[in-house]
């Protein structure tokens, strides 16, 4: 066998192995457990592809040379046991690779992993052999080839009356060599033609497997519908079962004749709850009782029409609580005695007040409030209170808390009782047991598992006596919140234990405004809205006031800096939001908020905070103002001498207090507030007065003698100059609107006051001696007394 047809069949055998070790891999990808095995075979490909490329290099270098006969014999035969080697392991590889993806095919392909190793080692020693034999085969051929040259120059050299022969020798070199290169290009055909063969070969070989893939994903794909179907099946049953189940748990009840059973086994049960926490109680419960006397005596002494009582009224009648004569509830009040108020009573807050004890032992908060009944049947006393005892133990010592909740009044239905409500709840180290990485992270699905295989409970308390919602929210785990109040039954406890009011929720959850997307803060207040009434929503009682005011500065600080932009962004997706909390019926009241604050900018030289909270009453204003808010609506109480004021003239004031606290400024600094604030409160001006503010308002306070327009107010506090800028925005002449200002003052000073009603009261007068259905009437100077008509 000549040494390059040899070569050329190599070179043929290892492009067809490298090809066909492709189509190896693809095929081996597809099994589920073979990743090991595709990784070796790749391994050997790139071996193998090494190799082709070293033999195709030899083989342009024996092209390019001559060898001796003895090399020729000896090449040819070396290559020939090494293709007969390759010949084989390809046949025992093609044994091995499975003809369909059948059971027993495959487990068949893994059973055979130990000869797969083997003949992957092979392979790698064939690669060795060739790799020597190029080495040493073209290290001699170098070595010919420099001799033969060296001993041409020295013949040239040597005799130069020898040209003519070496010319004829050359010759018939050139002629030998044309004939080489004539059977060389032959043999290229042929090897050519094979590789075609080859392709088309492994072409049919890949459409086959891509065929056999189809059908099995097809296959696969129809399997697993079935199995999703069963499962939805499955999963329908269980929850009919759990439905079912539910109902006849909720259904179920004790009947009259069983109420003494019921109470003594929640006497039982709640004894032996209690039993290990009675000795700690021991010490506080006679300053329990004290402070439950005292409380309940003040509340009693204390008159409903107190000025220095908050009176806050809150609608107590919800509709998820169920009258506890009827259902199981957590209290041992079975047999208290029941009386029951009018329907559609409410209580009137009176007072609050919460102490927090820290020991080594845990932590006791105390919380008392005092309410008076509205709408109740009549009793010795309308006052009560409801006192409130949570007791958080640290970690070490126990690992349950106790809540503890009696009011002297009636509970949400109108009901009495005398035995107080009774709860005991876990108590984690949420850092040792990981919860904390839970929130960190948000994982809800660990989340929910902890929750459903009971290993967390949706009661539990940190050792600061946190619920898992609180410390969510807190830990910005919106998910985990989703979780709690969508899937988890935690919403029960927002109203029922926790006392949280709607505000003071929502601001928890509007803290995560900036970092949560506004549609989700929707779905959260969603959420825990039927948890409140409406009254709950309508009423800043409790402090909610400072809730309230988050809630409405979140979505503020979510826009832009209003020194960067006078004209405030309204982001579509937080105006959401507000339109949501006005859907529920909460507003605003941007006026009464701009009187409050506005009487605090004079505390702050820096221009930072005055331009924000300008900012902050112009963006909530004009949203206001844009939504149907009232602006000629007066200011509420409770905010100094500008409640009861008009808008305009409540911002008039403002300004002029503003303006004259500026005057005490560095000059830096005044031309700083030149700058920001003048332009923005103008812009406020310009808001109210283009939505319809009147502008003609007259401020009397009660005195017709000190009666002004806004504009007379203006001129009188030195800021025109701003309401005249803002009246020329809105489109009116400044002297068209003094002269009418004028005039309609002379007109409500000659009516005393009545301007809107065009009533001349002047002409009326009333003798307070005349009796009920009498009346007197003038007639040219004299009076004539008349019947009751």
């Amino acid at each position: 066998m000549e040494a390059v047809g040899a070569l050329a069949s190599v070179v043929q055998l290892l492009d067809a192995t490298l090809k066909s070790s492709s189509v190896i891999v693809g095929f081996l990808s597809d099994f589920k457990h073979a990743s090991d095995d595709v990784a070796d075979l790749r391994k050997s490909l790139d071996a193998v592809r090494e190799l082709l490329m070293q033999l195709r290099t030899y083989a342009v270098e024996v092209q390019q040379s001559s060898l001796a006969t003895s090399t020729q014999h000896d090449l040819a035969r070396h290559i020939g046991t090494l293709s007969q080697h390759f010949s084989e392991d390809m046949h025992v590889l093609y044994d091995l690779i499975p003809a369909d993806l059948s059971r027993w095919k495959r487990a068949k392909f893994v059973f055979h992993s130990a000869e797969r190793a083997a003949l992957l080692r092979r392979l790698g020693g064939r690669k060795a052999e060739v790799t020597l034999a190029i080495s040493i085969i073209t290290g001699h051929t170098t070595t010919a080839t420099h001799r033969d040259i060296h001993d041409m120059a020295t013949e040239h050299k040597a005799s130069s009356t020898r040209q003519e022969t070496s010319l004829k020798q050359l010759q018939e070199q050139h002629t030998r060599l044309g004939e080489s290169l004539a059977n060389l290009r032959n043999m290229l055909g042929v090897f050519q033609q094979e590789a075609a063969d080859t392709r088309a070969m492994v072409q049919t070989a890949l459409n086959q497997s891509h065929t056999l893939l189809s059908s099995t994903q097809m296959t696969m794909e129809s399997n697993m519908g079935t199995l999703q179907s069963r499962l939805d099946k499955l999963t329908m049953s269980q929850q009919t079962h759990f439905q079912s189940l539910s109902t006849s748990v909720s259904t179920a009840g004790f009947s009259k004749d069983n109420q003494d059973l019921l109470a003594r086994i929640i006497r039982v049960e709640t004894q032996r709850t209690l039993e290990p926490l009675i000795g700690r109680f021991e010490g506080v419960q006679g300053t329990i009782d004290q402070i439950a006397l005292s409380v309940s005596g003040l509340s009693s002494n204390q008159p409903s029409s107190n000025s220095n009582s908050v009176m806050l009224y809150a609608d107590r009648t919800p509709t998820e609580f169920e009258d506890p004569r009827n259902t199981q509830t957590d209290c041992s009040s079975t047999n208290s005695p029941y009386t029951s108020t009018s329907a559609g009573f409410k209580e009137i807050q009176l007072s609050s007040s919460t102490n927090r004890l820290n020991t080594r032992w845990g932590t006791m908060t105390i919380s008392v409030k005092t309410y008076r009944v509205r709408g109740a049947v009549s009793r010795n006393n309308s006052v009560h209170f409801q006192l409130q005892i949570d007791f958080t133990p640290s970690p070490w010592l126990l690992s349950r808390g106790i809540s503890i909740v009696h009011s002297s009044g009636p509970d949400r239905q109108g009901f009495y009782s005398i035995c107080p409500r009774i709860m005991t709840y876990p108590v984690y180290d949420f850092v040792r047991w990981g919860i904390i990485d839970l929130f960190l992270t948000d994982d809800v699905n660990r989340f929910r598992e902890m929750i459903q295989t009971g290993e967390l409970s949706v009661r539990a308390r940190n050792e600061y006596g946190r619920g898992l919602l609180q410390c969510a929210l807190l830990r910005k785990a919106f998910n985990v919140s989703l979780y709690l109040l969508k899937e988890s039954g935690y919403g029960e406890l927002l109203v029922n234990r926790d006392n949280w009011s709607f505000y003071k929720l929502a601001g928890f959850i509007m803290r995560n405004l900036r970092s949560t997307p506004p549609h989700q803060i929707v779905e959260s207040l969603s959420l825990i809205r039927p948890y409140f009434s409406e009254e709950d929503i309508l009423t800043k009682h409790d402090g909610n006031l400072f809730y309230h005011g988050e809630v409405w500065h979140s979505i503020y600080w979510r826009e832009s800096d209003p020194r960067n932009d006078h004209d405030v962004n309204h982001d579509f997706e937080t105006a959401s939001i507000v339109r949501q909390l006005h859907h529920w019926g909460d507003s605003w009241q941007p006026f009464s908020w701009y009187g409050a604050l506005a009487w605090k900018y004079y505390s702050y030289s820096h221009i930072d905070l005055p331009v924000r909270l300008i900012g902050f009453d112009l963006f909530m204003l004009r949203h206001c103002l844009d939504n149907g808010e009232d602006p000629n609506q007066l200011l509420c109480q409770g905010y100094h001498k500008l409640e009861g004021t008009h808008p305009l003239t409540a911002l008039t004031i403002a300004t002029s207090d503003l303006l004259e606290n500026m005057e005490d400024l560095p000059h830096d600094e005044h031309a700083q507030y030149d700058r920001y604030l003048i332009p923005l409160v103008i812009y406020m001006f310009e808001c109210i007065i283009s939505h319809g503010g009147d502008i003609y308002h007259i401020w009397d306070e009660d005195d017709l003698e000190t009666a002004e327009t806004v504009t007379h107010l203006a001129e009188r506090l030195d800021v025109m100059n701003i309401w005249s800028a803002a009246l020329l925005k809105c489109g009116y002449d400044i002297e068209t609107v003094v002269a009418e200002s004028e005039r309609r003052l002379g007109e409500y000073k000659r009516l005393h006051g009545s301007g809107r009603t065009g009533v001349d009261v002047s002409a009326f007068s009333f003798d307070e001696e005349a009796g009920m259905g009498m009346r007197r009437r003038r007639v040219k100077g004299k009076e004539v007394e008349g019947g009751a008509e």
